[in-house]
C-alpha cells in the first residue's frame, strides 16, 4: 500500500476506528511496529486524536 503524509484515511484497530489524516510515516518501515501516525477526525472519550497504526490497519479514502 502506498500511503503519504497528509492523505485522508480510514484507520482501525482494537482501540479506535474512524477517519483521519496521516501526519507521519516512519522511514524505517520494517523496524517500526506501528509506522503510520494518524490524527483522527474525532477524539476518544479523553479527547485523544493522535494514534499509531500498522500499515494493514489503514486504508486510503
Amino acid at each position: 500500500m502506498n500511503l503519504n503524509e497528509g492523505q485522508r484515511v480510514y484507520a482501525r484497530n482494537f482501540h479506535v476506528n474512524g477517519t483521519g489524516v496521516v501526519v507521519y510515516i516512519a522511514p524505517t518501515r520494517d523496524r517500526e511496529m506501528l509506522p503510520v501516525q494518524v490524527e483522527m477526525d474525532e477524539g476518544d472519550e479523553d479527547g485523544h486524536r493522535m494514534y499509531r497504526f500498522k500499515y494493514d490497519e489503514v486504508e486510503a479514502l
